[in-house]
């Protein structure tokens, strides 16, 4: 169903347009949160200084979040990795030998991962309810479409709170992942492969392997496997929700993929067997009619 409307109308004017898009206290508060998590990301930036790329993510984003861009988060997030990577702007990267000791649970990057969070999550929740979420359809040759703004009803009691409740359990969680990543270690030659790293972090071969090659193999094998646990949790969890008519339904789907090539070749056998008495009837009737 289209969230557009063909009109004659003349359209409002930009600052209209602007006002009656935030003329919702709780779409408001959304872009409070957004314009929130992009001054966090600023100081965060700051402090590391790298202020030219706090101020263009605060520009693109706070643009984005008021005008509804739908390409400012991308943009946010490769200047976020390039001044991380370069804080001064211009390579060569910033080399810390203690940076992976204590890369772990510091108060700066909680910091940064949690404003991150929001900031993408009230993006995209305004970007929903103030904007058309699909491509509208055609009016007609000269016709030009509005947007229909979709009730603020949406936004749900509690919604903000709930936000910030996932949004600190996803940045405690990534912290554990990285620092069960960089506290192991990869010995090929050992039954099992990995194994908990002796000494400073700085201090370490790696193992087998280099330590940066040591950190994307663990990773890569974490999202992996994760995904497949997760996979197979939220699968039964959707077979064991699952009501009477539904579970028949897909009993039945299954069976028909299981004998579908059986099922084709029985029905094409009796399809060539109904041809086949039908040819002789005609041919009874044919001879009946010559006598």
């Amino acid at each position: 169903m289209s969230t557009a409307v063909a009109t004659d109308d003349k359209p409002p004017g930009r600052f209209d347009a602007l006002v009656e898009r935030f003329a919702d206290g709780r779409v408001r508060t959304l872009l409070f949160a957004g314009l929130g998590g992009l001054a966090m990301l600023f100081v965060v930036l700051f402090e590391r200084g790298a202020d030219i790329g706090g101020l263009m993510i605060g520009v693109i984003g706070a643009a984005g979040l008021a005008f509804g861009w739908r390409g400012s988060p991308a943009f946010v997030l490769l200047i976020l990795l390039y001044f991380l990577a370069f804080p001064y702007g211009l390579p060569p990267p910033e080399e810390d030998p203690f940076e992976l000791q204590e890369g772990t649970f510091r108060v700066a990057d909680l910091m940064l991962a949690a404003a991150l969070v929001v900031y993408l999550s009230a993006h995209y929740r305004l970007l929903g309810l103030t904007s058309l979420a699909m491509p509208p359809e055609p009016a007609g040759f000269g016709r030009k479409l509005a947007q229909r703004r979709r009730p603020a009803d949406l936004i749900r009691k509690g919604e903000l709170p709930r936000l910030f409740y996932l949004t600190a359990a996803v940045v405690v969680v990534g912290q554990i992942v990285w620092a069960v990543v960089i506290n192991l270690e990869v010995d090929i030659l050992a039954d099992f492969p990995l194994r908990t790293a002796e000494g400073p972090v700085w201090r370490r071969d790696g193992g087998d392997m280099s330590p940066w090659r040591t950190r994307l193999t663990v990773v890569v094998g974490l999202i992996f496997f994760g995904t497949l646990l997760a996979r197979l949790v939220f699968g039964y969890w959707r077979l064991r929700t699952m009501t009477p008519a539904e579970g028949a339904m897909l009993l039945t789907d299954a069976g028909w993929n299981e004998t579908k090539r059986e099922r084709v070749r029985v029905e094409s056998w009796r399809m060539w067997g109904v041809k086949r008495v039908a040819d002789r009837v005609r041919a009874g009737f044919g001879k009946r009619g010559k006598r």
